[in-house]
Protein backbone atom coordinates (compact mmCIF):
# COMPACT_ATOMS: atom_id res chain seq x y z
CA UNK A 1 0.00 0.00 0.00
CA UNK A 2 1.44 3.39 -0.99
CA UNK A 3 2.40 5.89 1.69
CA UNK A 4 0.30 9.06 1.70
CA UNK A 5 3.21 11.51 1.91
CA UNK A 6 0.98 14.49 2.78
CA UNK A 7 -0.64 12.59 5.67
CA UNK A 8 2.77 11.37 6.85
CA UNK A 9 4.21 14.90 6.81
CA UNK A 10 1.18 16.35 8.62
CA UNK A 11 1.32 13.60 11.24
CA UNK A 12 5.05 14.05 11.89
CA UNK A 13 4.69 17.84 12.12
CA UNK A 14 1.84 17.48 14.62
CA UNK A 15 3.75 14.95 16.74
CA UNK A 16 6.96 17.00 16.59
CA UNK A 17 4.99 20.04 17.73
CA UNK A 18 4.11 18.11 20.89
CA UNK A 19 7.52 16.56 21.44
CA UNK A 20 8.77 19.05 24.04
CA UNK A 21 8.37 17.47 27.47
CA UNK A 22 7.99 19.84 30.43
CA UNK A 23 10.27 19.31 33.46
CA UNK A 24 7.32 17.98 35.44
CA UNK A 25 6.72 15.12 32.96
CA UNK A 26 6.32 11.76 34.64
CA UNK A 27 6.75 8.28 33.20
CA UNK A 28 3.05 7.91 32.41
CA UNK A 29 3.02 11.14 30.39
CA UNK A 30 5.98 9.90 28.36
CA UNK A 31 4.26 6.55 27.79
CA UNK A 32 1.15 8.42 26.65
CA UNK A 33 3.24 10.34 24.09
CA UNK A 34 4.79 7.11 22.86
CA UNK A 35 1.29 5.64 22.51
CA UNK A 36 0.30 8.65 20.37
CA UNK A 37 3.18 7.83 18.01
CA UNK A 38 2.13 4.17 17.82
CA UNK A 39 -1.46 5.10 17.00
CA UNK A 40 -0.33 7.64 14.38
CA UNK A 41 1.97 5.05 12.78
CA UNK A 42 -0.93 2.60 12.50
CA UNK A 43 -3.39 5.15 11.13
CA UNK A 44 -1.18 7.08 8.72
CA UNK A 45 0.66 4.09 7.28
CA UNK A 46 -2.47 1.93 7.24
CA UNK A 47 -0.74 -1.02 8.86
CA UNK A 48 -2.77 -3.46 10.92
CA UNK A 49 -0.85 -2.92 14.12
CA UNK A 50 2.38 -1.69 15.66
CA UNK A 51 4.56 -2.78 18.55
CA UNK A 52 7.42 -1.07 20.34
CA UNK A 53 10.28 -2.79 22.15
CA UNK A 54 13.03 -0.87 23.93
CA UNK A 55 16.14 -1.64 25.95
CA UNK A 56 15.88 -0.69 29.59
CA UNK A 57 18.70 0.75 31.70
CA UNK A 58 20.12 -2.78 32.09
CA UNK A 59 20.08 -3.54 28.34
CA UNK A 60 17.13 -5.92 28.73
CA UNK A 61 14.65 -5.73 25.86
CA UNK A 62 11.10 -4.91 26.99
CA UNK A 63 7.74 -4.48 25.29
CA UNK A 64 6.64 -0.88 25.82
CA UNK A 65 3.55 -0.80 23.64
CA UNK A 66 1.39 -2.70 21.19
CA UNK A 67 -1.72 -1.51 19.39
CA UNK A 68 -3.44 -4.91 19.42
CA UNK A 69 -3.14 -8.53 20.58
CA UNK A 70 -1.40 -9.62 17.37
CA UNK A 71 1.42 -7.09 17.88
CA UNK A 72 1.68 -8.02 21.56
CA UNK A 73 1.93 -11.71 20.62
CA UNK A 74 4.62 -11.01 18.03
CA UNK A 75 6.66 -9.05 20.58
CA UNK A 76 6.21 -11.79 23.20
CA UNK A 77 7.36 -14.45 20.72
CA UNK A 78 10.47 -12.47 19.80
CA UNK A 79 11.36 -11.84 23.44
CA UNK A 80 10.87 -15.45 24.46
CA UNK A 81 12.68 -16.97 21.48
CA UNK A 82 15.31 -14.23 21.04
CA UNK A 83 14.63 -14.59 17.30
CA UNK A 84 12.76 -12.33 14.93
CA UNK A 85 12.97 -9.26 12.74
CA UNK A 86 13.08 -6.96 15.78
CA UNK A 87 15.97 -8.93 17.30
CA UNK A 88 17.89 -8.74 14.01
CA UNK A 89 17.05 -5.04 13.66
CA UNK A 90 18.31 -4.33 17.16
CA UNK A 91 21.54 -6.21 16.47
CA UNK A 92 22.25 -4.61 13.09
CA UNK A 93 20.84 -1.12 13.66
CA UNK A 94 19.06 -1.41 10.28
CA UNK A 95 15.46 -1.96 9.29
CA UNK A 96 14.43 -5.57 8.70
CA UNK A 97 11.41 -6.53 6.63
CA UNK A 98 9.68 -9.87 6.30
CA UNK A 99 7.09 -10.29 3.56
CA UNK A 100 5.56 -13.44 5.08
CA UNK A 101 6.49 -14.99 8.43
CA UNK A 102 4.73 -18.21 7.39
CA UNK A 103 7.17 -18.87 4.56
CA UNK A 104 10.39 -17.33 5.91
CA UNK A 105 12.82 -19.99 7.08
CA UNK A 106 14.77 -17.48 9.19
CA UNK A 107 11.78 -16.81 11.40
CA UNK A 108 10.04 -20.22 11.36
CA UNK A 109 10.29 -20.52 15.18
CA UNK A 110 8.41 -17.21 15.54
CA UNK A 111 5.68 -18.37 13.15
CA UNK A 112 5.42 -21.71 15.00
CA UNK A 113 5.19 -19.92 18.36
CA UNK A 114 2.46 -17.61 17.08
CA UNK A 115 0.35 -20.39 15.57
CA UNK A 116 0.73 -23.11 18.21
CA UNK A 117 0.14 -21.20 21.42
CA UNK A 118 -3.00 -22.18 23.33
CA UNK A 119 -4.35 -18.67 22.72
CA UNK A 120 -3.00 -17.57 19.30
CA UNK A 121 -3.69 -13.97 18.32
CA UNK A 122 -7.14 -13.35 16.89
CA UNK A 123 -5.53 -12.50 13.55
CA UNK A 124 -2.27 -13.77 12.16
CA UNK A 125 0.92 -11.80 11.97
CA UNK A 126 2.22 -12.32 8.46
CA UNK A 127 4.21 -9.29 7.28
CA UNK A 128 6.61 -7.40 9.59
CA UNK A 129 8.80 -4.33 9.26
CA UNK A 130 11.13 -3.56 12.18
CA UNK A 131 12.82 -0.15 12.24
CA UNK A 132 15.56 0.83 14.71
CA UNK A 133 14.83 3.42 17.39
CA UNK A 134 17.94 5.62 17.61
CA UNK A 135 19.12 7.58 20.65
CA UNK A 136 22.48 9.38 20.46
CA UNK A 137 23.66 7.20 17.60
CA UNK A 138 22.79 3.87 19.20
CA UNK A 139 19.85 1.57 18.56
CA UNK A 140 17.84 1.32 21.79
CA UNK A 141 14.82 -0.52 20.46
CA UNK A 142 12.60 -1.28 17.50
CA UNK A 143 9.32 -0.02 16.11
CA UNK A 144 7.54 -2.98 14.52
CA UNK A 145 4.79 -2.48 11.94
CA UNK A 146 2.79 -5.46 10.80
CA UNK A 147 0.09 -6.68 8.48
CA UNK A 148 -2.20 -9.65 8.99
CA UNK A 149 -1.69 -10.69 5.37
CA UNK A 150 1.54 -11.24 3.41
CA UNK A 151 2.87 -8.11 1.72
CA UNK A 152 6.11 -6.63 0.44
CA UNK A 153 7.47 -3.48 2.05
CA UNK A 154 8.63 -0.75 -0.33
CA UNK A 155 11.28 1.90 0.29
CA UNK A 156 8.69 4.60 1.08
CA UNK A 157 7.10 2.43 3.78
CA UNK A 158 10.50 1.67 5.29
CA UNK A 159 11.39 5.40 5.39
CA UNK A 160 8.02 6.23 6.96
CA UNK A 161 8.35 3.64 9.76
CA UNK A 162 11.93 4.85 10.30
CA UNK A 163 10.64 8.44 10.63
CA UNK A 164 8.25 7.41 13.40
CA UNK A 165 11.05 5.39 15.06
CA UNK A 166 13.25 8.50 14.95
CA UNK A 167 10.49 10.50 16.62
CA UNK A 168 10.33 7.89 19.37
CA UNK A 169 14.10 8.29 19.78
CA UNK A 170 13.63 12.04 20.29
CA UNK A 171 10.97 11.42 22.94
CA UNK A 172 13.22 8.93 24.73
CA UNK A 173 16.16 11.31 24.70
CA UNK A 174 14.02 14.07 26.15
CA UNK A 175 12.48 11.61 28.62
CA UNK A 176 15.93 10.57 29.86
CA UNK A 177 16.39 14.13 31.12
CA UNK A 178 13.10 13.98 33.04
CA UNK A 179 13.61 13.33 36.77
CA UNK A 180 11.88 10.18 38.06
CA UNK A 181 11.44 8.61 41.47
CA UNK A 182 14.51 6.45 40.81
CA UNK A 183 12.45 3.31 40.29
CA UNK A 184 11.54 3.91 36.68
CA UNK A 185 11.58 0.97 34.32
CA UNK A 186 10.93 3.08 31.25
CA UNK A 187 13.58 2.36 28.64
CA UNK A 188 15.61 5.46 27.91
CA UNK A 189 18.74 4.10 26.32
CA UNK A 190 21.96 2.72 27.70
CA UNK A 191 22.79 3.62 31.33
CA UNK A 192 25.68 5.90 30.42
CA UNK A 193 23.37 7.95 28.20
CA UNK A 194 20.71 8.73 30.78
Amino acid sequence: MAVDEAALTASLITLLGRVDLPPSTDEQQLLDRLDEVLRATTQVLRVDSVGLMLLDGHDALRVVGATDDAAASLEAAQLELRIGPAIDCLGSGRSVSVDDLATGADYAPVWNWLTTRPQPPATEVRSVLSAPVPVRGETVGTLNALHHTPQSWDAAQVRAVEAYAGLIGILLRLGAAVPTDGGSTLPTGRPEEA
